[in-house]
């Protein structure tokens, strides 16, 4: 009995010192939040996926613990814009990138770079994708201003904002995850809708925005975390398989029972 008190309570210290250890190497984190990119040009990449799911690791202040948002990103639904965002996050382009236009009930808006040289590297724009999936709540959508003028600017639906359909906000993933983690985003600029000054923020990266909104959310890291996610098809396969597997357990039964009654019979008429 002592001793089973004994573990039980080194359980439990190891476990809150774990804790703690693992809150304060978030909060250094949060502080001095590190990029690592890859340095590729923006079309140093291949094809995205028809499907992947990113994990973006969110730091909502300097002393929070990072809280994770999964994305499904499907090609079909805006081709270049998926191949765009596939390759801003192989090169890490996300890295400690700031939320600077929070809009409630209606968006939450990201794109620079945290380095100026970055986002000056990335500016290059793609074309346009039809519109064949609604800006509907939790969908992610690459900004634009104008015909053909998507660059890395992108931004989730607070709601259903399908009205921005017909304007060509292409939407090319949805939130799978984590979309309240979306709600809790500082709101650097109450009151403002047009969110931290752009100008600014492309000339000055994230030293002048941190100099000027110390409590800002930020962009921890994002990655691919699977390229092949399980859909409706590969999920219909196991089941139509447990099917075929009863239909032939009771093909089987039935089979058994009809030679079992034979038998019988036969036995009866020897008798």
């Amino acid at each position: 009995m002592t001793q089973s008190l004994g573990v039980a309570l080194l359980i439990l210290v190891f476990t809150a010192c774990s804790i703690v250890t693992v809150s304060s190497i978030a909060s250094a984190t949060a502080a001095s939040c590190t990029t690592n990119y890859a340095h590729f040009a923006p079309n140093d990449y291949s094809q995205a996926p028809d499907k992947f799911v990113v994990e973006m690791s969110v730091l909502l202040d300097s002393n929070s613990v990072a809280k994770t948002v999964k994305i499904q990103v499907v090609r079909d639904w805006s081709p270049l814009g998926a191949d765009r965002f596939y390759a801003m996050v192989m090169e890490n382009y996300f890295d400690c990138a700031i939320f600077y236009r929070n809009v409630p009930n209606f968006i939450l808006q990201f794109g620079y770079a945290a380095d100026v040289e970055e986002s000056a590297a990335w500016r290059t724009v793609i074309m346009d994708d039809p519109v064949v999936q609604s800006n509907s709540k939790g969908t992610l959508t690459f900004a634009t201003s104008g015909e053909n003028s998507r660059s890395t600017h992108l931004f989730f639906n607070f709601k259903d904002n399908s009205f921005l359909d017909d304007q060509g906000f292409s939407p090319f993933a949805t939130v799978l995850e984590g979309y309240d983690t979306l709600l809790e985003i500082y709101n650097p600029t109450p009151g403002d809708s047009g969110g931290i000054s752009q100008e600014s923020y492309e000339t000055g990266g994230n030293e002048w925005v941190l100099a000027n909104y110390p409590d800002v959310s930020l962009i921890q890291t994002i990655a691919v975390t699977d390229d092949h996610p399980v859909s409706d098809t590969s999920l219909a396969l196991p089941l139509s398989l447990v099917s075929v597997a009863v239909l032939v357990t009771g093909v089987v039964a039935v089979a058994v029972f009809v030679k079992c009654r034979k038998s019988k019979y036969q036995t009866m008429d020897s008798s």
